[in-house]
């Protein structure tokens, strides 16, 4: 079934929440025509790529997902009648069935965000997309060397132009060099790098063994006299 992408940022547990709705042709709002919330697991990877896709897209953003069925035991239905009416679906023979969470039909991660990188660019030529980090290894030894100043998953680096490449460094450590790719707007952020005079502040997390950094989801790139890039 077709299913809608729905950005959350009244979800007070996580405001980057993504829900997935019933499509638009359903009456209602996108609220309530709400099907569940995307796993935090799941968000890691293509939640970025998904809401940059919402954020530049002046259409509902939609995509196909499986629904699960389950018929529920006689006794739940007796003792939960009430509760389970949103729950609950029934076929042409009147067997009700339990509805499970939508599970999205969507591509690998980096085949999603070189998608939505190459759409933004088109539609928004001199915009780094929100949300759409950079991702690179780690240098050899950074991961440690990094360890033994900080235990957060998440934390603030600084970007330095180095050549072709951005050199990603926590304090005095080299953690990654962060090269041109498809798939993010590294060379818009290596240009705005350079106007602020080859050093800016920016973001980063790490996530499945590699380090992935924000230039836009987070603060605006800085100059170290601290003056906004515009």
């Amino acid at each position: 079934m077709k299913v809608q992408i729905v950005l959350r940022p009244d979800n007070t547990y996580n405001p980057n929440a993504i829900s997935v709705a019933a499509p638009p042709e359903h009456a209602g709002t996108d609220i309530e025509r709400h099907l569940g919330y995307m796993y935090d697991r799941n968000l890691m990877s293509v939640g970025g790529p998904l809401r940059g896709l919402v954020s530049v897209s002046d259409r509902p953003v939609c995509c196909h997902a499986f629904i699960g069925l389950a018929a529920p035991f006689e006794e739940q239905l007796e003792d939960e009648a009430d509760e389970l009416d949103s729950l609950r679906v029934q076929d042409a023979n009147g067997t009700v069935y339990w509805t499970a969470p939508p599970r999205l039909i969507l591509p690998w991660w980096e085949d999603l965000q070189a998608v939505v990188v190459a759409y933004s660019r088109q539609r928004r030529p001199d915009r780094i997309l929100p949300f759409v980090g950079h991702w690179a290894s780690w240098n050899p030894g950074a991961r440690e060397e990094l360890v033994r100043h900080t235990e957060e998953k998440s934390f603030a680096i600084s970007l330095r132009a180095d050549g072709n490449s951005l050199a990603a460094c926590y304090e005095d450590i080299r953690l990654a060099e962060l090269m041109p790719s498809s798939r993010d707007f590294f060379d818009h952020t290596m240009q705005r790098v350079r106007e602020l005079g080859g050093t800016a502040t920016a973001h980063a997390e790490e996530h499945q063994g590699a380090l992935k950094v924000f230039v836009e989801s987070h603060a605006p790139l800085m100059s170290p006299d601290n003056s906004t890039m515009t």
